[in-house]
């Protein structure tokens, strides 16, 4: 469970408010013209995706959300406060999906064809 909490960890850092989730950084086209250490890049990193109410992305929403809705699941018994950090933090990007349906803005490399998949998704292990 701890491989697993590092990155649940870094989806709650990524939701920093009930409306905002950042969701990529870096524009896979630009990332993909360079192979080679990271510290050797000299290429702009400054692009970041986000989902809020003026750029909706339930499909990746959708999915962070059941990612913490199943560490709830997992860590309620073992440490209440992060599991209620985990449950709030999923109902919030599933209230978020709901209210601003819409795919995300980085297609391309990680596409999504619908976000009706993912909000299911979240759905299920939501009310599990």
């Amino acid at each position: 469970l701890q491989q697993l909490k590092h990155f649940t960890d870094y989806f709650i850092k990524c939701h920093t408010d009930s409306d905002t989730f950042y969701y990529q950084v870096g524009d896979g086209t630009v990332d993909h013209t360079y192979w080679g250490a990271p510290e050797d890049q000299t290429t702009d990193r400054a692009t970041m995706f986000k989902a809020d109410p003026s750029d909706p992305a339930a499909d990746v929403v959708g999915e962070a959300s059941a990612a913490l809705s199943l560490m709830y699941l997992n860590y309620k018994d073992i440490d209440s406060d992060y599991s209620a950090t985990c449950l709030k933090d999923a109902k919030e990007l599933y209230a978020m999906g709901k209210a601003h349906p819409g795919l995300s803005k980085a297609q391309g490399f990680y596409s999504s064809t619908t976000y009706k998949d993912d909000m299911a998704w979240a759905a299920t292990w939501l009310y599990t």
